[in-house]
């Protein structure tokens, strides 16, 4: 089984803000009847920053409006993945497979992709592009969807999901969306795929596969975490994922689930308000600006260069919260920090004063 890097690194995301933000791609949460309709995106965005889902929330709701902004090398990114997406679907067409490709067909038209899609599959279609899988509380739309011999309960075959990704290595991101792809799949064909394939460049796109039960606590507990942290679901009445999704929420987290999140796990640990602490996701943010704007006008310590987000907790404690107050920090400190030398914190004060 090929490894799972699980950090989130500006290329990578680039790459994934890239193909969601392309027209037919984009599938952010919505209100819909009533209710918060997530995406697989929203899984990624969470992971990458709390602050992003919070956003998201608001603009979903009709609160705010989306900022009309996106990174310069987006577009060139965009066209990169779909150039690599249509050169993978020419190779399964060189091989004799039947593929339909449904990305003539906007997302907006959800009822519609659902229908198509599930009619290509009853009809036992080899590949499937560009089509969508939903249950009314999550949507999204797999690069591809191939059938294997395995049966499931509904049919003699069943599909597995594969996605197109320009990056080398596979992001924690990746496997989430790719594991709720697979969950919807699986309410379709009564049957959960044994594996999802991402499909990187290269001679003969070998695909790499992951076993979907392996990933499945840490899937649950992310997804649960959204979940709670999107507050109700329902205006009125019930919560999306149910009446108490706080219970679930903690039901959901594995004993094990350091071991997958790893860097992630305090950033996922909590539900609470959310602030635009600065990430690597800011870097490709439709949102940067005004969460830039918002640090400065806060004069956050993130301004300080190189100061690391433990030193920032401890400068709060000594009430030291701004740059400005940070600045006239007395020295020599008159308390030890909790974690590295004082050496390390003087330096951050000296930073501040310049």
């Amino acid at each position: 089984m090929a490894a799972v890097g699980f950090l989130v690194e500006s290329k990578g995301a680039a790459q994934r803000e890239a193909r969601s933000s392309a027209g037919w791609k984009r599938q952010l949460m919505k209100l819909a009847a009533g209710q918060i309709r997530l995406a697989a995106t929203d899984l990624g965005n969470h992971l990458a920053c709390r602050h992003l889902t919070t956003l998201d929330l608001a603009v979903a709701e009709g609160k705010r409006v989306a900022p009309d902004w996106a990174a310069p090398d987006l577009a060139v990114i965009r066209e990169r993945g779909e150039r690599h997406e249509r050169e993978y679907l020419a190779h399964l067409c060189a091989q004799g497979l039947t593929v339909d490709n449904l990305s003539h067909i906007r997302h907006q038209e959800e009822k519609r992709l659902l229908q198509e899609t599930l009619g290509l599959m009853e009809r036992g279609t080899d590949v499937i592009a560009q089509g969508a899988l939903g249950d009314g509380e999550w949507f999204g739309r797999p690069d591809v969807l191939r059938r294997v011999a395995a049966p499931s309960k509904r049919w003699a075959w069943s599909y597995e999901v594969a996605d197109t990704k320009l990056a080398r290595e596979t992001k924690a991101t990746t496997i989430l969306q790719l594991s709720l792809y697979s969950e919807l799949l699986g309410k379709i064909q009564g049957t959960t795929p044994e594996f999802l394939w991402v499909i990187p460049p290269g001679e003969g796109f070998a695909g790499e596969k992951y076993r979907v039960s392996e990933y499945a606590a840490y899937y649950r507990y992310v997804k649960a975490r959204l979940i709670e942290a999107v507050g109700s679901g329902k205006h009125g009445g019930a919560a999306l994922g149910g009446a108490d999704r706080g219970a679930a929420a903690r039901k959901a987290v594995p004993a094990d689930a350091g071991q997958y999140s790893l860097g992630f796990a305090n950033e996922i640990a909590t539900v609470e308000a959310t602030y635009p602490e600065p990430v690597e996701h800011c870097l490709i943010c439709k949102w940067f600006r005004e969460c830039d704007a918002q640090r400065r006008a806060d004069d956050h310590l993130s301004l300080v260069a190189d100061m690391r987000r433990q030193q920032r907790d401890q400068f709060e404690a000594w009430n030291a919260g701004t740059v400005a107050k940070l600045a006239a920090l007395p020295i020599p400190l008159e308390q030890k920090p909790r974690h590295g030398s004082k050496e390390a914190y003087v330096r951050m004060r000296e930073q501040a004063r310049v």
